[in-house]
């Protein structure tokens, strides 16, 4: 006799072979684990469940816990338990640091890895320093199904561009600010410019490329198409691709059901990663409309980070814990407006004249 399933039932019979099953909310795909793995939500041993006849999960376990079960109601009690049995890795990790120790670390803590031009405006690097961390927490938190303007940012948010030397190795700074343990090390993603230029470069595919990401990062900016410049500009703060009416998120529910709890096409969870861009190259600053008042240019002055500046986890872990503490009194990192003429003298400082790029 074939058997209908309900997400409950489905719960009881994993239970028992010692299964476990888990939305992953960063990168919107299912994943399950087993034995003593799926009591620690950081191992690393979680699996993404496919739609394969192959999978262990929909095959080998599905004969253990239901093997008189039909097809689809087995996917279909899959993705309802899934729905409610969400979890995000990062936030995870967030609530593993130990408390703040109150000594202040992000204001320093981009001089101190990069070593910024000492003719920037220190105000303008601490701002930054506090995007990088403050802006990932809150992104990861309140970013998700509603505009940035709730995280502190908004259509007009600015992003700090790491102006440095050609073949500065900035993908080595976003993965010492992240944990180096094997769970978060798909957590950086790098945009190479060979792989991005070009007319036919998709924003959308880029996007899926940021997927579970919590620093996607751009190098040589400047030089990409214009899609992908306006669309790092913003720093992902629209939520356009949200799925905008019910038929939309029924759809996706569909399609989450039919692969086995993956949620294919673009999802505005993607939006919860924050862009660190880079360049070497800043012509193209001041000849592009509106880039100039949304990118910052901070002047740094070191090709790779030292072993022993950013990656000692103490350290680390501060200035994650300092951003959580800042973050819950209230403090803002949104870019202050009284620093817009230090920003428009940094650029313009980058740029040179700005007289040769005018139409006489």
């Amino acid at each position: 006799m074939r058997l209908l399933l309900g997400p409950k039932t489905l719960d009881r019979l994993l239970e028992e072979v010692d299964v476990s099953v888990r939305l992953n909310q960063m990168s919107g795909e299912g994943e399950w684990a087993e034995g003593a793995t799926r009591h620690d939500p950081l191992s690393p041993l979680w699996e993404k469940i496919t739609k394969y006849p192959r999978s262990v999960l929909l095959g080998h376990v599905r004969s253990q816990a239901a093997p008189n079960c039909l097809a689809w109601s087995w996917r279909m009690s899959l993705r309802r338990l899934l729905d409610i049995s969400v979890a995000n890795p990062f936030q995870e990790w967030l609530a593993t640091l130990p408390p703040w120790d109150g000594e202040p670390r992000l204001d320093l803590m981009l001089n101190r890895a990069l070593d910024v031009d000492p003719n920037c405006d220190p105000r303008l690097a601490a701002w930054a320093g506090r995007h990088y961390v403050m802006g990932a927490i809150a992104r990861q938190y309140h970013g998700r199904c509603r505009d940035y303007s709730a995280a502190g940012e908004g259509d007009r948010s600015r992003t700090p561009l790491l102006a440095g030397p050609r073949f500065a190795s900035y993908r080595d700074f976003a993965k010492s600010l992240l944990p180096s343990e094997p769970f978060a090390k798909e957590w950086t993603h790098a945009l190479w410019g060979g792989a991005l230029r070009g007319d036919s470069v998709s924003v959308q595919e880029v996007m899926r490329n940021t997927q579970g990401r919590v620093f996607a990062v751009v190098d040589n900016l400047l030089d990409q198409p214009r899609d992908l410049l306006r669309w790092a500009a913003d720093s992902l703060a629209r939520a356009h691709d949200r799925p905008s009416s019910i038929h939309e998120r029924q759809y996706l529910s569909y399609r989450a059901a039919q692969s086995g709890g993956r949620r294919r096409g673009i999802d505005y969870r993607r939006r919860a990663v924050l862009v660190l861009g880079a360049s070497d190259d800043f012509d193209k600053l001041a000849t592009i409309p509106n880039l100039n008042s949304c990118l910052v240019s901070i002047p740094v002055r070191r090709t790779t980070v030292e072993p022993d500046v950013v990656n000692n986890p103490d350290y680390r872990d501060q200035l994650w814990a300092e951003g959580l503490r800042r973050l819950d009194n209230g403090e803002s990192f949104r870019f202050p407006e009284e620093l817009a003429p230090a920003a428009r003298d940094s650029n313009a400082r980058l740029i040179g004249d700005l007289s040769r790029y005018c139409l006489t």
